[in-house]
């Protein structure tokens, strides 16, 4: 009687096993994301730190094989195999086109992007004219205001944010879910 016992809960562990493994978020599936930031890195391995094996644009089709973590594990049109920072790519294919500007900053080798330009998890919507007058009223000093646009008008190189995501350990160098 034991031996039955045994081998019908390794059965039914081993179905389990499997049924864990298709249902698994790290499994194999099929769909396509889109890149959405210009000079997007794809690495050898699900780290920020790993060996770059691409650097793709705005728009580029990438097909989803896996995830791990923050990561997605793509391939490129050109059978090419790495893994994506999630925040980096969208199901949606972007309606604007990599402009001019974006192909003059890769050539040149850096992008510069204003603090109103850039995408967070919040949203930074700057200082309008509605917004600057009622401070204004409300007895804001025109020095804060000032320093308010002065943000706006910071701007940041590529490499700079990359070096500050690190050492922050922010974004796909953060190390939790």
């Amino acid at each position: 009687m034991r031996p039955n016992i045994l081998k019908f809960n390794f059965h039914h562990t081993l179905i389990f096993s499997f049924a864990l493994m298709i249902l698994s978020p790290s499994s194999v599936f099929a769909a396509t994301v889109f890149v959405k930031k210009v000079k997007t890195k794809i690495t050898e391995k699900p780290s920020p730190r790993s060996k770059i094996v691409a650097v793709v644009n705005p728009g580029i089709p990438l097909e989803v094989i896996g995830r791990k973590g923050k990561f997605y594990h793509v391939k490129i049109s050109n059978e090419k195999k790495g893994w994506v920072f999630k925040f980096k790519v969208t199901t949606k294919k972007p309606a604007k086109e990599s402009s001019d500007e974006d192909l003059f900053a890769l050539l040149a080798g850096e992008r510069k992007t204003k603090a109103d330009e850039a995408s967070t998890g919040g949203s930074i919507r700057g200082l309008s004219r509605i917004s600057e007058r009622d401070a204004k009223n409300r007895g804001i000093k025109s020095e804060h205001i000032q320093a308010v646009k002065n943000m706006e008008n910071f701007k940041v190189t590529s490499k700079e944010l990359d070096s500050f995501q690190r050492i922050g350990r922010l974004g796909e160098y953060s190390e939790t879910e």
